[in-house]
């Protein structure tokens, strides 16, 4: 037998455990103040995983008989849970339905977009390694965001010409059966298509909306009222119901997110989201991104020394991540690249939460990290000093990665995680800073959902998150846009602002090969 999928709660260890078949989403103990993410799990012992490796190779080399076009989704198939729910004919047939839907309605399907050198931008930043850049501005929707979503309608699809019925363990949350709407008479469950919700300023809805119109389904868009008419739009033209919802204060959360979580509780809509606490089938879809980009490295002779990511909501830094872990499982990397996260200084929660974390691992084994972050005194204070301190305070930060990506299998910095993960609002809580504000705004979310893995992603390989300046923000637009031809956003390029300001700072030496994703088309 092949590998197997089944999903695994961080937060519940052992006590959760849940079969793919039954179509979860999200966990069902969520209600704690733990950091309650499923993630897929592969059960298979070393020579099946081996054998999965060749196959991903063989397929990824478009051999005998495996000489299909380069369907993403097709080529990446064996490494899908919802691929597991179906047979191979059926799972192929899903995905050339999808595919000419996709064709008729956007003008393509998810191939296998570029990841090239871009010697111009090398030689710009002084580079003397290969700068792959990936570019994702040519995708449906004109991001990444659509790679996600179309993991889930995979995984909807399955479930429904699986003959599977949605909810088991998870009754009553995110769209139980007894809350899943009745057509023509049917019951509940996958025997007719249920509604679908996302939140989302731009890109995560503009890419759920073509997705979910090509799978047959009505998608729900929580938007702020201040969303771009143009964007506003291409929603309306993808037959998206939009739900506009005001924004008072910070603090609270994101009210666009709340809303969506209302709406799955209390009206059984799904998750079409690009959140892996609410839907860790889309954190499966972006990993695509991940697999393409490490063997277009490959191919090139290239090995990544490290991943510079925008991180927002994280959805695309922890999909990149476990991608990546995941081909070192199947023995297609020797070890993954150093991970770094970027976030803007109009918002950065991951940043904060990622440097609690190594301060708490600090704490635990004697480490000097002299800042201690006041969550009871006035919030913008607090977040100005530490933003001043992750760069005064550079060397004790660097001593402290090092110590964790040292002895990050051990209980010295093991205990921390498990700290995190018992108790999630002492290291990530809705940004309570001033109204979150950047040029790079698709990824200034309230919350970063997926912290913890993109944490752990950090920890393990001694990356770091940085916090990037307006000024720079732009100032790695303006290259991108100019050294590679690429039509970026200020959102899409800003890893390139991150490994700027890293490189800068001497964590990251001009000579690693590293890489980047440009995920945003400018409008």
């Amino acid at each position: 037998m092949g590998p197997q999928f089944v999903l695994e709660c961080v937060g519940c260890g052992d006590d959760g455990i849940y079969d793919i078949r039954k179509g979860i989403f999200a966990c069902p103990k969520r209600q704690d103040r733990a950091e309650h993410v499923p993630r897929k799990r592969m059960e298979a012992d070393g020579d099946a995983r081996r054998a999965l490796g060749a196959e991903i190779l063989e397929r990824w080399a478009g051999r005998p008989p495996f000489q299909a076009p380069r369907d993403s989704f097709r080529i990446f198939a064996p490494l899908l849970g919802s691929r597991q729910l179906v047979s191979e004919a059926v799972f192929d047939a899903m995905l050339d339905e999808m595919d000419r839907r996709l064709n008729a309605l956007e003008g393509q399907g998810f191939r296998v977009t570029p990841a090239d050198r871009r010697p111009a931008l090398e030689k710009e930043l002084g580079w003397s390694a290969p700068l792959i850049v990936k570019d994702e501005t040519g995708n449906i929707a004109g991001s990444h965001k659509g790679r996600h979503l179309m993991g889930t309608l995979l995984y909807l699809e399955a479930l429904r010409r699986g003959g599977f019925r949605r909810g088991g363990a998870e009754r009553g949350r995110h769209g139980g059966p007894e809350r899943a709407p009745r057509h023509r008479g049917a019951e509940p469950g996958f025997h007719d298509k249920p509604e679908l919700a996302i939140y989302s300023c731009g890109n995560a809805a503009l890419a759920a909306a073509a997705v979910a119109r090509a799978g047959g389904y009505r998608l729900h868009a929580f938007v702020p009222e201040t969303i771009a008419p143009p964007v506003a739009a291409m929603l309306r033209e993808r037959d998206a119901v939009m739900e506009t919802i005001p924004r008072s204060e910070t603090g609270g959360g994101d009210p666009c997110y709340l809303a969506f979580h209302q709406a799955l509780t209390r009206k059984g809509w799904l998750p079409f989201a690009c959140s892996g606490t609410d839907n860790w089938s889309n954190i499966e879809g972006g990993q695509t991104l991940g697999w393409e980009m490490a063997l277009q490295a490959r191919d090139m002779g290239v090995t990544l020394d490290c991943l510079v990511i925008q991180v927002g909501g994280g959805a695309l830094a922890r999909a990149v991540w476990e991608a990546m872990e995941m081909l070192e499982d199947i023995g297609l990397l020797q070890q993954p690249p150093q991970m770094f996260a970027c976030q803007p200084a109009g918002g950065f929660p991951f940043a904060r939460a990622w440097f609690l974390v190594l301060a708490e691992i600090a704490a635990r084994n004697g480490l000097a990290l002299d800042f201690a972050y006041d969550r009871n005194a006035e919030p913008a204070e607090q977040l100005a000093a530490l933003q001043s301190f992750l760069k005064t305070g550079a060397a004790s930060i660097r001593r402290a990665r090092q110590f964790a990506m040292r002895h990050f299998s051990e209980d010295a910095v093991q205990s921390a995680m498990a700290h995190a993960r018992r108790h999630r609002n002492l290291y990530m809580w809705p940004w309570d800073g001033p109204a979150p504000e950047s040029i790079a705004h698709g990824i200034l979310d309230d919350e970063t959902y997926d912290w913890y893995h993109i944490m752990a992603g950090l920890l393990r390989t001694g990356g770091a998150a940085v916090v990037v300046s307006e000024a720079q923000l732009a100032e790695a637009q303006r290259l991108g846009r100019e050294k590679t031809g690429i039509p970026v956003s200020a959102t899409g390029s800003a890893g390139l602002a991150g490994l700027m300001q890293l490189a800068d700072a001497g964590d990251i030496p001009r000579n690693a090969a590293a890489g980047l994703f440009f995920t945003g088309v400018e409008r």
